[in-house]
């Protein structure tokens, strides 16, 4: 019983990390689109992913400020 258990935790991880890395690739979509702007939901969805340790998803963010996808242009670059 233990490894069925086992098992279907691996499974439902496996499809939350496939499902993340889908809804990334939509924000990635937008971003290149000029449209994340006005998305306030793929907004918060990217910062999450990047508060919880995407490094894919924090390198969007943080690009996105400074190339003024979101917010203002970053004028120290």
């Amino acid at each position: 019983m233990k490894i069925i258990k086992l098992i279907a935790l691996t499974c439902a991880t496996t499809l939350v990390l496939f499902a993340a890395q889908l809804l990334l690739s939509d924000v990635l979509k937008m971003y290149q689109n000029n449209t994340l702007k006005d998305s306030l939901t793929a907004f918060e969805l990217l910062e999450k992913e990047a508060n919880n340790g995407s490094n894919d998803a924090a390198f969007l963010l943080a690009t996105a400020y400074q190339n003024g996808k979101i917010g203002t242009v970053d004028s120290q670059s």
